[in-house]
């Protein structure tokens, strides 16, 4: 899976916990927001474990997302919408829409007058700041630096080679020039991602949460973040509405109390102590207590996948990926999230990204036709999977499955946590096949960050690599090109269907479920709405009832 969002998805599998009772999730809530909420009060969020960083670079999973959205402003932003909208970046601090060359690879943005840095800064936002947040993205070690590399410098710079990003001139003070060194049509959506956050420049790469002067409607207060117990958020004085177009900001503080077991925040959320679950609960979890209306569950950026390792036999054969893919029952792999936890899948771009294929339906398994194709001749393989409850049930699943077909399956479990940084990142682990999740780093125009990862044999490496079923597919290779580039956006969307389409015949990579986003809101939240980015509510739009 993206590991931008690893330990998000983790959590799900590291938490599980069983439960007396499972409401199905609300498709409508009562909840969506109309246009105007009432200010004040204060939101309280549990969270289940610390974020990954209160830092707009170094953030990478989708509870610093939603701090960083409160906290920091960029060129564009994932605007506060339902529907597609929503992935559909907007500006921000820019004032409109870039200037963009008749070569797709010079952006020109002018800034919004009146953006402002809250303290230690205490001054306006000049386009130089936009400049030293990009960079910055290379020196702290950004998770989403290897999509920026797009822009002109931005490898030598990544390797010590360069003072700053040579793509990225800064004429006035009101001016950002972004060069790439080759055309992409998804630059508008890597600058909407809190990666792109302006900071000033000079900014340490490890500097600490509270000397990132904030620039959106938040800050932390003095007893801002104590690690491991609490986060809080009070208004910060240097924001002004006029200027922000995205961020309505209507309660007064955002509080985070931080490590209780999710039985513990569905118990908080049920009794009226805590207002939202701010990161990932497990399937099937009891919600006793919560009515249904509270319970909200949408498709997000994931894919639960089957991947066969086609540096191993047999699976370097396509006839033989294609016949386990026949025999794969994707529905009894999506009934192990519990009653409406998850989707049967029949792409691998997810609900979220343009490209997906709605109309495709996911295939019931057919032994016959897995028989066919794989000639008669059944064989033995192994499937690692992690020790978790939900990776065992789904390689049941998929071992039952098979076995219809003649395949005899031994599932290999091993310790979650070490899963995919020592087997399946690994290519000399050798990993015939494996159940893995990938996530989308950013919805809409996101097929690189979607698809690209999985199946493209240019991303191989030997630590760290996603590409874990190994393919090499120049045609492959050829579609995720030309979807990329495509300036036109009904002509990218068929694009990036068309590289799908290319990616789930070669059965390298087999989708098996989609799984949903489980929100819980206490009674008093409102304006709460399914956000393709921020996966569990924009904080910025939401208020409390009085």
């Amino acid at each position: 899976m993206s590991r931008a969002r690893a330990a998000a998805f983790l959590l799900v599998v590291l938490t599980a916990c069983p439960g007396n009772r499972v409401v199905p999730p609300s498709k409508t809530p009562e909840t969506l927001p109309p246009a105007a909420g009432e200010r004040g009060g204060t939101l309280r969020v549990s969270l289940a474990q610390d974020v990954d960083a209160i830092d707009p670079q170094r953030a990478g999973a989708p509870a610093s997302f939603g701090i960083a959205r409160a906290m920091h402003r960029g060129l564009m932003a994932f605007p506060d919408a339902g529907g597609e909208d929503a992935a559909r970046p907007v500006p921000d601090l820019a004032e409109g829409p870039p200037e963009i060359s008749p070569d797709a690879t010079r952006y020109t943005f002018k800034l919004r007058a009146g953006g402002r840095f809250g303290a230690p800064a205490s001054r306006d936002i000049r386009a130089a700041d936009v400049k030293a947040g990009l960079e910055r993205i290379f020196t702290a070690h950004s998770p989403f630096a290897g999509y920026f590399g797009v822009i002109a410098g931005a490898a030598a710079f990544s390797a010590g080679h360069a003072t700053g990003l040579s793509g990225v001139a800064v004429p006035d003070d009101r001016t950002v020039v972004i060069t790439l060194v080759r055309p992409v049509n998804d630059l508008l959506w890597l600058l909407a991602l809190p990666a792109a956050s302006a900071v000033p420049p000079g900014l340490a790469p490890s500097a600490r949460p509270k000397d990132i002067p904030p620039s959106g409607p938040y800050r932390l207060a003095d007893d801002g973040y104590i690690p491991e117990r609490s986060i809080h958020l009070v208004r910060n004085e240097a924001w002004s509405e006029a200027t922000d177009l995205v961020r309505r900001a209507l309660v007064d503080e955002i509080r985070f109390d931080i490590g209780r077991p999710p039985a513990d925040i569905v118990r908080r959320i049920a009794k009226g102590s805590s207002d939202l679950a701010g990161d990932a609960l497990p399937p099937g979890i009891a919600t006793a207590g919560i009515t249904a209306d509270r319970i909200v569950g949408e498709p997000h950026g994931c894919l639960r996948y089957l991947f066969m390792n086609t540096r191993v036999a047999p699976f370097g054969s396509s006839r033989v990926r294609a016949g386990v893919a026949a025999a794969l029952d994707r529905a009894a792999v999506a009934a192990t999230y519990g009653p409406g936890g998850a989707a049967p899948a029949a792409t691998i771009l997810p609900p979220t990204v343009f490209g997906h294929d709605a109309a495709r339906v996911a295939p019931s398994p057919d032994p016959a036709a897995a028989r066919s194709l794989l000639g008669g001749r059944g064989f033995t393989t192994r499937l690692v999977v992690g020790d978790t409850k939900l990776d065992l049930d789904q390689a049941a699943a998929v071992r039952t499955a098979l076995r219809a077909a003649g395949v005899r399956v031994i599932v290999a479990p091993v310790p979650i946590a070490s899963l995919y940084e020592d087997y399946y990142e690994v290519p000399a682990a050798k990993v015939a096949m494996g159940i893995a999740s990938w996530c989308a780093d950013w919805p809409g125009l996101g097929g690189r960050g979607a698809l690209t990862p999985l199946v493209d044999g240019r991303t191989l490496r030997a630590r760290g690599n996603t590409n874990y079923a190994g393919l090499v597919d120049p045609r492959i290779g050829r579609a995720v090109d030309a979807a990329s580039v495509e300036r036109d956006p009904a002509r990218a969307t068929a694009a990036w269907l068309a590289a799908d389409k290319q990616a789930t015949a070669a059965a390298a990579v087999v989708p098996l479920a989609f799984p949903a986003e489980i929100s819980l809101l206490g009674a008093r939240v409102r304006g709460f709405a399914p956000h393709p980015f921020f996966v569990r509510g924009d904080l910025t739009a939401l208020w409390i009832a009085s």
